[in-house]
């Protein structure tokens, strides 16, 4: 336990000593580290390759392996911002990251209604905790606890630096009432576009194309609560900046369809990527449960509302 800690301790210094160096320097050690991914240890290529091809079947293989470099490209990119975060206080960070249209959320704040907002693994969703002082709301930050208990207390003490309250997924629906009984409004945000575990799918979406499980947990929340529900778009700038823009998804959750808000929220997402694929996580598994689905299907059965059923 002792080499742990000493040696978690000295990652963190490691890492707060690199945030130090100017972005110039930083940006010049990503190209070094796409170069490392792209050439040499092939970072999860073959998963890559394989979301790539089945997403976009009409592109040629040409296209699909340029997209995949300018992931590398990208994520390498993302590894030196978020190091750079180590030494980036709120004030700092903030001239990184902006809204286009703040006021949609203003407008929500003063009429006393609490917003859920599903983001993606799009951009650099690590950086919209620079957009605190924008949001008038309380904010939340939902995370997952790490299985590893020194990097989850490390990385939850880092991102708590930036004035959001930390909560893990598994907590939110009691610190979501508790505010609600307090009166005051919240913004908590989702990570929506993971995968959920193949004993609790609830429903199957259409996304690129592909059956793919999701997440319920967003839209039943927010509409047991009467909570609007927005989509955060990260738009990429030039010199590590983004820019978000607010789409409203639902005024008020509790009057949406069964599956409206997830459906629409995947159909945003699904332009962005049509978009600028190079910005998504090409390198999770996420659709190793569509391929259960198959096997399963071929046996008789399918996953439908977190149970078997015949076809």
């Amino acid at each position: 336990m002792i080499f742990r800690l000493l040696l978690y301790g000295s990652l963190y210094k490691s890492l707060k000593l690199f945030a130090h160096l100017p972005f110039w320097f930083l940006n010049g050690l990503g190209y070094g580290i796409y170069l490392l991914l792209e050439y040499l240890i092939h970072y999860r290529e073959k998963i890559i390759l394989k979301n790539l091809r089945n997403a976009f079947p009409e592109k040629p293989e040409k296209e699909i392996r340029h997209i995949k470099r300018k992931f590398y490209r990208f994520f390498a990119k993302l590894i030196v911002e978020n190091i750079k975060m180590f030494q980036l206080p709120l004030d700092k960070l903030q001239e990184y990251i902006r809204f286009k249209n703040p006021e949609l959320l203003e407008g929500y704040y003063k009429a006393g209604k609490s917003v859920a907002v599903m983001a993606a693994h799009y951009g650099n969703w690590e950086w919209l905790l620079g957009l605190r002082n924008e949001i008038p709301h309380h904010p939340i930050a939902i995370y997952k606890t790490l299985n590893n208990k020194y990097f989850d207390t490390f990385f939850v003490k880092h991102r708590s630096d930036y004035q959001a309250e930390m909560v893990d997924m598994r907590k939110v629906p009691r610190i979501l009432q508790k505010y609600v009984i307090m009166n005051i409004p919240t913004l908590p945000v989702f990570i929506s576009d993971q995968s959920p575990v193949w004993e609790e799918i609830q429903y199957w979406t259409t996304f690129l194309g592909q059956h793919t499980p999701v997440y319920l947990g967003t839209e039943k929340l927010a509409a047991k609560l009467n909570m609007a529900v927005v989509y955060f778009r990260m738009i990429v700038e030039p010199k590590n900046r983004y820019m978000v823009e607010i789409i409203p998804i639902s005024e008020d959750a509790s009057l949406a369809e069964k599956y409206e808000i997830t459906d629409r929220y995947f159909s945003l997402l699904e332009e962005d990527i049509r978009r600028a694929p190079e910005y998504w996580l090409w390198s999770h598994r996420r659709w190793k449960l569509t391929e259960k689905r198959a096997s399963e299907e071929k046996t008789g059965n399918f996953r439908f509302e977190g149970n078997f059923r015949k076809k």
